[in-house]
């Protein structure tokens, strides 16, 4: 039977309490995983492989939503952008993925990304996710893996040759998205609809859509919001395993328990700008932080 095509919402999600859908958690196998944790001071610069900002404003009419904000990300780390609701974080993410016009540099492996766009700056290995679960409803979750893969022909370890035949990049692509999916815990769900998944499934999904256009550096907007505890856990664990295959992530996320125990470095804003960084414990200890932010 057919389905009815619908395209994939993009509405604004926040953080919920009381009865989710629940996932399955499978936390236990976080200890097997090793430390993804790569510290680097305030000051230290962004290796030639790094993502990085430098002194970004947006400004959306005479408001201005992020002020002179510069941070880093290096491959394989996860670092943390926290802060209250208007903080600018979404406008930062906005901003680096190339969706926000904004003053400022903005370099992906030493190379500028100034005046790219979107399309461009995902081709070159930087994508994003967006607050809901971003999934082709209308296609299969494999089916909508591989339509990600078809939109983005060079990437992160530049899988695309030109010298294949379109048969041997298909079957070499097919089995490339079906290995990130047993990385994620979810191959089991490869001929699922999104819509016959509980929300931890489909944040997982999310992510494995984001891995199937071979990025270097991901984007994550809140990507935990609603998530019950297990799925929470669970959630943190597969950020863990796509950390440790080396792609850089950054995240935004009010979960301060899944920031603290996943994330290396924290980068604190609040009113457009950067208040503090530094390591978990550093960001828990700060004052300014416990003023603005989590001691509210």
């Amino acid at each position: 039977m057919g389905r009815e095509l619908r395209k994939p919402g993009f509405k604004g999600a926040t953080k919920v309490s009381g009865d989710v859908v629940r996932g399955t958690p499978r936390s236990t196998e976080a200890e097997a995983l090793p430390s993804t944790e790569a510290a680097t001071s305030d000051a230290e610069p962004a290796e030639a492989t790094g993502l990085r900002a430098d002194g970004l404003f947006v400004s959306y009419g005479g408001v201005k939503a992020v002020t002179n904000v510069s941070l880093a990300v290096q491959p394989g780390q996860i670092v943390g952008l926290i802060g209250p609701n208007g903080a600018g974080k979404t406008s930062m993410i906005d901003a680096l993925s190339g969706f926000a016009p904004h003053t400022g540099s903005v370099t992906l492996g030493g190379g500028v990304l100034d005046g790219v766009g979107p399309a461009g700056r995902a081709r070159l290995g930087l994508v994003r996710t967006w607050q809901s679960a971003d999934l082709f409803r209308d296609l299969t979750l494999i089916d909508g893996l591989r339509v990600a893969a078809s939109q983005t022909k060079v990437g992160g370890s530049g899988a695309w040759s030109s010298m294949k035949s379109r048969r041997e990049r298909s079957q070499s692509d097919d089995a490339r998205l079906l290995q990130l999916l047993e990385m994620l815990g979810i191959d089991h769900l490869k001929d699922r609809w999104p819509d016959e998944l509980p929300l931890g499934q489909r944040k997982v999904a999310s992510v494995a859509r984001a891995l199937a256009c071979n990025p270097k550096f991901i984007l994550l907007d809140e990507p935990a919001a609603g998530l019950d505890p297990p799925e929470t856990a669970e959630f943190a664990l597969r950020l863990r395993q796509v950390a440790h295959s080396g792609t850089g992530l950054l995240l935004v996320e009010h979960d301060m328990s899944l920031v603290m125990s996943v994330c290396s470095r924290v980068v604190v804003m609040s009113a457009g700008a950067v208040i503090a960084q530094g390591t978990p414990l550093e960001i828990q200890a700060d004052q300014r932080v416990l003023d603005a932010y989590l001691g509210a």
